[in-house]
């Protein structure tokens, strides 16, 4: 099987069991119950019934109980943007896409480079959320699947806040032509951290960030013979180095 076909099926499977983790553990519709009293305050929570009173669940430690004669309406309604900002933790996905800016292999001419990644994962706290994602990196000279650890989180609570994100792992590789003094090419260490400005919805969030992309691989070319026994190859190490814009959606 050749590297690109190798590539193509890296991606495909990368791909795949993320989408059979967003289907096994996705979302489902967030709804709350609208309590409103009789002196006008609404209360939003998980309700129980307790004989004469409800209890209400305002949290996962935090909780009300009110008297069934205070009530004057329960109603189940979908949550809205302002209380979906306040959850806590829960699976996150995260589509970008992008450019990558920057030199050519020894110093060739300004280019710029396609990116687009997919990452899903748990947010254990607004502050930080573990995951991992695969993204796919056209490069002037070669083509990247990185396959990384992700880490991310909003640095300030409301709808709009800034937010960073942290991607490090390893990635396949192939030559975007067909050369034929290129017999290998390799991936290697992959690294992007990132910043950013993310604006909450009622279901989803969309992003807006700058990312320095650093990506190691490695080219070995056709052995060549230069006669009397002496055959030579060649191995090149290269160090693509980048400066990425990208815009997405989480959920």
């Amino acid at each position: 099987m050749r590297t690109r076909d190798r590539l193509h099926v890296v991606l495909c499977l990368t791909i795949g069991l993320l989408a059979i983790q967003y289907t096994a553990f996705g979302q489902t519709d967030r709804y709350l119950d609208k309590v409103v009293l009789h002196n006008g305050s609404v209360i939003w929570g998980m309700t129980e019934f307790q004989q004469e009173y409800i209890i209400i669940f305002l949290s996962e430690k935090d909780s009300l109980t009110v008297p069934v004669s205070m009530i004057k309406s329960l109603k189940t309604q979908k949550l809205n943007p302002e209380l979906y900002l306040n959850r806590s933790q829960g699976a996150y996905y995260q589509v970008s896409w992008g450019v990558l800016l920057g030199k050519g292999h020894q110093y060739l001419e300004n280019t710029g480079s396609f990116a687009a990644s997919f990452a899903g994962g748990y947010k254990i706290s607004p502050l930080i959320g573990l995951g991992l994602g695969v993204g796919l990196n056209y490069y002037p000279e070669q083509i990247h699947v990185p396959v990384y650890l992700d880490v991310q989180g909003d640095l300030l609570k409301g709808r709009l806040t800034p937010f960073y994100q942290f991607s490090a792992g390893w990635s396949w590789a192939d030559e975007r032509e067909n050369i034929s003094q290129i017999g290998e090419v390799q991936g290697g260490f992959y690294f992007r951290p990132s910043l950013g400005i993310q604006w909450h919805f009622a279901k989803h969030s969309w992003h807006l960030q700058l990312s320095y992309v650093l990506q190691k691989s490695t080219t070995r070319f056709e052995p060549v013979d230069y006669g009397n026994g002496n055959v030579i190859t060649n191995v090149e190490d290269r160090t693509f180095q980048r400066v990425g814009i990208s815009t997405g959606i989480s959920f």
